[in-house]
């Protein structure tokens, strides 16, 4: 049967666990087969790597490998400069139709005057009224 705890074996065996998980490992060991059997099985096939020569790749294969990544590169970093060039232009543009569209527009509130701006209406209606009746 499978056992859950598995993957820890990995992290076991590569003693990539502190101390503490490491000995709850342990005493997992104990007790699990599987766990146990799955470390040797590792085991074996990590010995089996010792055997296999490195080899380097040619040195034709490192060119075109080589020429190949800047490319790749270049064509991210300019793919990246448009995308912000084309943010920004759109930023501007939004933010000059927000400035022009405001620009006749003041925001009474900045002013603390909206609240007197009904009452100033109401006294231009009356003076409007006065001067009318006196003059005609």
């Amino acid at each position: 049967m499978r056992c859950k705890r598995f993957k820890t074996a990995i992290l076991y065996f590569y003693r990539e666990l502190n101390s503490k998980q490491g000995k709850e490992f342990e005493k997992h060991l104990e007790d699990c087969n599987y766990c146990k059997d799955y470390i040797k099985e590792f085991q074996k096939t990590n010995d089996l790597y010792e055997y296999i020569p490195l080899e380097s790749p040619s040195p034709d294969t490192v060119e075109r490998i080589l020429a190949k990544v800047p490319a790749k590169r270049f064509s991210f970093v300019l793919k990246l400069r448009v995308g912000f060039a084309t943010l920004s232009i759109i930023l501007l543009v939004l933010g000059g139709y927000f400035i022009i569209e405001n620009r006749h527009k003041p925001n009474l509130e900045w002013y603390g005057i909206e609240d007197r701006l009904e009452e100033i209406e109401e006294d231009i209606e009356i003076l409007k009224e006065d001067f009318f009746a006196n003059n005609y």
